[in-house]
């Protein structure tokens, strides 16, 4: 099963007040069994297997339901957007950034692939005709500090990419410790001001589909001039 970003292929997106579990920047955290987890899509996702880009944190929902519903809205001829609707089967366990940080560190240092997927994400968004060996030694033999600094915030961009294998050995890595779901460092780089943690499910099996409803322009446009909203304390 491939990844879709929030409904549309290669891109993510997905409610008041905060939810009933701590929030920490840059933490692990532990949804209850039962917690109420949403994503948005234009497609009917009630047999949808793999992994989904989510949303837990009411704040984000609201967000996404602004302006990543409007973008669903352009980019698909005003096609309906729905908000799927799920709830954790069990209690559901992330890593704290530095974990992540570290797994993506030890397969940089184990798997060569790593480095020329990195140079073909930057080309991307880059110099498209330039050859890859220029990106490449940007990426080789990085010290532990720029591996933090340029590798893993290269890496996390990428991780949308459905192309990416090394994106499937990090989440499979992070299965392995115990995992059930990750922060979208891509999303949350932006967001993390307005304490959101937009994240990636690893297996839906671990949701029960509670359902779809769309969401209106009426809707779309009071998230949209509300704007984010800073977590309240």
């Amino acid at each position: 099963m491939y990844l879709i970003h929030h409904g549309v292929k290669g891109q993510q997106w997905g409610v008041k007040h905060g939810p009933p579990y701590p929030i920490q920047k840059g933490s692990g955290v532990t949804l209850k069994m039962g917690t109420k987890i949403s994503r948005l899509s234009i497609y009917d996702e009630s047999a949808a297997e793999g992994k989904a880009y989510v949303n837990y944190n009411n704040l984000d929902k609201d967000h996404y339901k602004g302006f990543f519903a409007a973008r669903l809205k352009a980019i698909h001829k005003n096609a309906p957007v729905y908000e799927i609707t799920f709830t954790a089967k069990k209690d559901m366990k992330s890593p704290d950034l530095q974990t992540r940080i570290n797994t993506f560190k030890q397969m940089y240092r184990n798997d060569p692939e790593i480095i020329k997927e990195l140079a073909e994400y930057y080309r991307s968004n880059h110099i498209k005709w330039a050859p890859l060996a220029l990106y490449e030694r940007k990426y080789r033999n990085l010290s532990d500090v720029d591996l933090e600094k340029i590798g893993y915030n290269t890496f996390v961009r990428s991780l949308g990419d459905q192309n990416r294998k090394t994106s499937e050995k990090y989440f499979a890595e992070l299965v392995k410790q115990g995992y059930d779901f990750v922060m979208d460092d891509m999303d949350g780089q932006y967001m993390l001001k307005y304490g959101r943690e937009p994240s990636i499910v690893f297996d839906r099996s671990n949701l029960n589909y509670e359902g779809q409803e769309e969401v209106k322009w009426r809707e779309i446009k009071r998230n949209l001039q509300n704007g984010p909203i800073k977590v309240r304390t």
